[in-house]
């Protein structure tokens, strides 16, 4: 079992990357501190037309926002001002939305920024009004490098109450900028893209005889400077067919022609199909030791100098492990250590959808063959996150492992960002080290599994926690399964359609999609790319492995139990007499409609996402789980659904307290409808549907992100990511 993480007190502050926060000051005696956060947290240059940036003020010591803040906030570039303005909140967290504007002439880039939104009579700050916040409109992240954002607290507690003396918080967030050069071969120009979230880069540079590149930026090496700073990150993008920079070689990474600890290379073969990415990333900590190394002469130095050199194949051991809530992590090391070692352990981190979990804070513990404690590691106190950041996902631990034999490793995942988790969650994973050069590694089989194995055969424990323990060798990579299946067929057909062996439904739809037992019905003039389209989100959403069998079985078997169904029209107004007639005469369907203009419609918001799934929850899950997901006011859903609310209401409230992310406001939606709703947003933010809808949807759900539901109401996502529900884990996109 992991160690407990102790409760740390933040002193030093470094700055960097989306996120950051200031060095806390006595008020009123407490210890406040503004924290900034992008959304999005990696904005690169060119790439986002908006951008929010939230400030927050707070006491450190119960992490407890004040009140009616009135905010100055100044942005700056390079030391030049880049707009100041004066902002009111009455819940201690401002949210503003940076529009980059380029096409700047004046001398003075200030000048060009424009502001909007209401003001606030008594302050006069720019404050949020109904689901509109400020904006600031002008020459803000549109270069690279980093900005500081400089918060002056003017007031507090009260509109008209002012601070005795203006407490000022400096914060600074990165921002990406991508240059493009190339490598000059025999054969073909080879594209490299740097991506440079400090600075511009110059004199790129490709050595033919140990095909290593270089390049430079401006960076002052004066250390009172470089106390401020937490890391320098650079990232090197190399097509995979390049075969010098293919992602098996290893690579050695200089700055100013000193080595770098090789914690700070770090390369990511996951995130780009067609690019293998090498990221340096610099600490402050290693900044001062090439600085120390140079000597005082190299305080002057007005530059950056980077080297990266390939260094041929290697060949690595390692291990995947999952966690509580589903992410894994990856852990390898190269052949080449062993037993008597120091190893570089490299661990990647993967989200439910195997993509690279960015920001993630995290904290390791490794026992020897005796099961003592030989290696941890549980972050840095003067942080203001628990745990170690691995800003890309990824991170390298130095352990010295003595002996060979059987090691455990346990992993906490802590939070991401500066932003902490209520609950950590936890990976145990055993594993072997030989000898030096020996590629063997073995996974043993943990003492609980085997326990698990006698006291099922015995009759002492119950069919569930014995497949539990089978679910862990398989996602521990210790036992396969292989299975041949058969895809179900998805194909419009015209026929005589009968339900539960009744003939009366032809005469209302023409065509029907059957997927695993469950239909689509569509009208004669739906179009039948319309009604595929809906019978592959529904096929995906059900069969989300596309391993031809539902994920979850008796979902479906509760959906047809409910005769669940999609019925798919041309437009609204035929609907009716359809649906009322049906289920009044012959069965009490459990029908979603669907409408032709709304499916995969061009440019617009796929309906069948939301429609589908609502079928799906309602019929299936509610069903299948009516403790957990039951359409009522008792189930585990509907507590976390008020939570979000701000109480219970079982109808649509005049309004809703202040700090609820959700707040619908369809008054025909009654108490079981809002649930699934709210199962509806929660899910699709969770799977990367709602990312780019705030502006249209914020009125009513604020979570529009993964992430943003994971920090918020991590009850909600921990629920929706439980393997056991085997909810989707990834966006249908009609597509099966």
């Amino acid at each position: 079992m992991l160690a407990s993480i102790p409760m740390f007190t933040d002193d030093v502050f470094g700055h960097g990357l989306g996120a950051d926060q200031a060095p806390p000051i006595d008020f009123a005696g407490m210890l406040v501190t503004v924290s900034t956060m992008m959304d999005p947290s990696d904005i690169t240059v060119g790439e986002v037309d908006r951008a929010n940036l939230q400030i927050r003020f707070f006491d450190q010591g119960t992490d407890t926002n004040l009140e009616s803040v009135t905010y100055r906030v100044q942005v700056f570039q390079a030391g030049e001002l880049l707009a100041r303005e004066i902002f009111y909140d009455l819940d201690g967290e401002l949210n503003v939305q940076i529009r980059p504007q380029g096409q700047c002439f004046e001398p003075e880039p200030w000048r060009c920024t424009i502001y909007q939104g209401a003001r606030d009579p008594i302050t006069g700050g720019l404050y949020a009004q109904g689901s509109g916040i400020p904006v600031i409109q002008g020459p803000i992240f549109t270069k690279g490098g980093l900005y500081n954002i400089s918060v002056v607290i003017e007031g507090a507690t009260s509109p008209k109450t002012l601070v005795a003396e203006p407490l000022v918080f400096d914060t600074f967030v990165s921002i990406a900028q991508d240059q493009l050069f190339s490598i000059p071969e025999a054969t073909a120009e080879i594209p490299v893209m740097i991506k440079t979230y400090y600075d511009d880069v110059s004199d790129f540079k490709f050595k033919k005889s140990d095909k290593s590149i270089s390049f430079k930026m401006p960076f002052d090496w004066d250390p009172d400077y470089i106390d401020l700073v937490a890391v320098v990150h650079e990232e090197i993008r190399v097509p995979k067919s390049y075969e010098p920079y293919s992602a098996d070689n290893d690579f050695v990474g200089y700055v100013d022609g000193i080595e770098v600890d090789n914690r700070a290379l770090l390369v990511d073969p996951y995130s780009s199909e067609t690019e293998n990415i090498i990221h340096f990333l610099v600490t402050g900590n290693e900044l001062k030791r090439i600085n120390e190394e140079l000597g005082i002469s190299h305080h002057a130095k007005k530059d950056m100098f980077f080297e990266l050199v390939p260094k041929g194949k290697t060949t690595e051991n390692g291990f995947s492990t999952t966690f509580e809530n589903g992410y894994k992590a990856s852990v390898l090391w190269k052949q080449a250590y062993g037993a008597g070692t120091v190893i570089p352990f490299q661990i990647t981190f993967f989200d439910n959808n195997g993509e690279l979990v960015k920001d993630i804070n995290y904290a390791i513990l490794v026992k020897d063959p005796t099961g003592e404690v030989i290696y941890q590691n549980l972050g840095d106190e003067t942080k203001p996150y628990r745990g170690v950041k691995a800003s890309e996902g990824i991170d390298t631990q130095q352990i010295y492992i003595q002996s060979e034999g059987i090691h455990s490793m346990s992993l906490a995942l802590t939070g991401t960002g500066i932003t902490e988790w209520e609950s950590f969650v936890i990976s145990e994973t055993q594993f072997e080290i030989g000898k030096s050069g020996e590629l063997s590694v073995k996974t043993s089989i943990p003492d609980w599994i085997k326990n698990n194995a006698g006291w099922w055969a015995d009759g002492l424990i119950d069919d569930n926690s014995f497949v539990s323990g089978l679910q862990w060798l398989i996602s521990s990579g210790i036992m396969t399964l292989t299975q041949e299946t058969a895809e179900p067929e998805l194909e419009v057909q015209s026929v005589d359609l009968t339900i539960s062996s009744s003939p009366i439904l032809e005469k209302y739809f023409a065509k029907y999609v059957d997927v695993f037992g469950v239909p689509i019905y569509a009208t004669s003039d739906v179009p039948d790319d319309k009604v595929l389209h809906a019978a592959n989100v529904l096929a995906q959403y059900l069969d989300n492995d596309t391993d031809g069998i539902p994920d979850n079985p008796l979902v479906v078997e509760k959906i047809k139990a409910n005769d669940g169904g999609i019925p798919l029209f041309s437009e609204p107004d035929v609907d009716d007499d359809i649906l009322y007639t049906a289920n009044d005469e012959y069965t009490e369907y459990c029908w979603v409609a669907l409408y032709q203009d709304e499916t995969n419609p061009r440019n617009q918001f796929d309906a069948s996402l939301e429609e589908i799934l609502h079928m799906i929850t309602s019929c299936g899950y509610a069903n299948a789980y009516p403790d957990v997901f039951g359409e009522h006011e008792d189930s585990l859903i509907a507590e976390y659904m008020d939570n979000a609310r701000g109480g219970f209401f079982d109808q649509v409230p005049s309004s809703y307290p202040a700090g609820a992310w959700y707040s619908y406001d369809d008054y025909t939606c009654e108490y079981e409808c809002m649930i699934t709703e709210y199962f509806y947003w929660t899910m699709t933010s969770i799977l990367g549907a709602q990312e780019d809808r705030f502006d249209e949807i914020g009125h009513e759900w604020k979570l529009n992100t993964k992430e943003k539901v994971m920090e918020t109401d991590p009850d909600i996502y921990n629920l929706l990511t439980d393997p056991q529900y085997k909810l989707p884990t990834i966006l249908p996109d009609g597509n099966y």
